[in-house]
């Protein structure tokens, strides 16, 4: 998706060396974006194979894999039209907003179906170690405020669309400042979002792996 779109746009000029210094922060905002976008799509994509793992591992009736595998590759490939076009904001934060919008409506899905399968999984379980993986597992996805997370990035979404939308009626100086709010908005949206969700995964996965260690600490004794 990447490589089809930076051929149909002029993905090569946003490398090119602003001719103003009134120019320089869009040009800045546009590297920092790509560089973020670059990096998150690795740590997104490495972050939903590794749920899925757990699920697989520790849940009765997991979603199956064509599902999981179809929603990491419609995660490549938006991230991979995002990655193409950011010296295009308006672009962007049209595709974030509507994604997160979509997100919303799978994160409650997910939520759902989780539920269900860890009550199922609840009632089996055997031991003391699996109850406890269990519930690191039901603080990330059910205790957490994972809809709330997502209703605030499509709201910033929201608002960083409308400034870009009002930079591109706008010529000049007001336009740019308009473009280089969204910029603003759209990189603090993803950071902040990012450094939430990496804080709880770490929280669940040392949860997950304190209880493993101790099991076989005590398998050994």
């Amino acid at each position: 998706m990447f490589g089809v779109s930076i051929s149909l746009n002029d993905f090569g000029r946003m490398w090119s060396p602003p001719g103003s210094k009134a120019d320089a922060p869009i040009y800045v905002a546009r590297i920092i974006l790509f560089a973020l976008l670059a990096v998150l799509m690795v740590r997104w994509i490495i972050a939903t194979h590794h749920e899925y793992d757990l699920w697989m591992r520790w849940l009765d009736n997991p979603h199956e894999p064509q599902r999981v595998y179809g929603a990491i590759i419609a995660l490549a490939l938006v991230l991979g039209l995002l990655l193409a076009f950011p010296h295009r904001i308006i672009f962007v934060t049209a595709v974030v907003s509507c994604s997160a919008l979509f997100t919303y409506w799978t994160q409650w899905l997910c939520n759902d179906h989780f539920e269900r399968a860890l009550r199922r999984t609840q009632r089996d379980a055997a031991d003391a170690v699996a109850e406890q993986v269990l519930d690191a597992m039901e603080v990330y996805w059910l205790k957490r405020p994972q809809l709330g997370r997502m209703a605030v990035i499509i709201f910033t979404s929201c608002i960083a669309f409308a400034f870009a939308f009002g930079g591109s009626l706008v010529q000049g100086r007001t336009g740019r400042a308009f473009n280089l709010v969204a910029y603003a908005i759209v990189v603090a949206n993803i950071l902040v979002g990012e450094i939430v969700v990496g804080y709880w995964r770490h929280v669940r996965d040392e949860a997950i792996y304190n209880a493993l260690r101790a099991a076989d600490a005590e398998a050994e004794a």
